[in-house]
């Protein structure tokens, strides 16, 4: 159905599997217009906003308000815990990540994604050597690819300035 927000995000899968990651982007941003609760756009458009990706701006701030809106209203969801994390992250607030680390891990969330989120926060708060030890054991550990655990590699090899 034209307009269904279903629609927006397998066009926006559709374009990010084919390297098309600005449309990807849209596709998400526009699709989330009209479902704005919807879990794997929110989870799609956060990702985009708050990790490098080739071709897109990062918007830290609009990722946080989107992550934030998620978290309220899916508390125990997961998924809401890291996307908040990760955009806590790409504003500054590595400082404040504990408490939604802790609540991702109990969670039972992606246990790659949480560490290298550890990682990149304990670098920021100036223990860089603490969280480069912690990106490169999880970095080699590392088999299956996924877009978040793709988009937080980006991020940290920016971090630990890694090929």
């Amino acid at each position: 159905m034209p307009g269904d927000p279903s629609n927006g995000y397998n066009l926006g899968l559709a374009r990010w599997k084919n390297g098309d990651k600005p449309g990807a982007a849209r596709s998400w941003k526009q699709a989330l217009m009209r479902s704005p609760q919807s879990p794997r756009l929110l989870r799609s458009v956060i990702l985009t906003q708050a990790l490098p990706w080739p071709g897109l701006e990062r918007d830290p701030k609009t990722a946080l308000n989107h992550a934030a809106s998620f978290y309220r209203s899916n508390q125990t969801s997961s998924d809401a815990n890291l996307m908040l994390a990760i955009a806590m992250l790409a504003d500054g607030r590595a400082r404040d990540l504990a408490p939604v680390l802790k609540q991702a891990g109990q969670l039972k969330a992606d246990l790659a994604a949480i560490r290298l989120i550890e990682a990149m926060a304990l670098a920021e708060m100036g223990n860089r050597s603490a969280g480069r030890e912690i990106y490169d054991r999880v970095r080699s550990r590392t088999t299956q690819i996924n877009m978040l655990r793709e988009g937080l590699l980006n991020r940290a090899s920016e971090v630990f300035r890694t090929p």
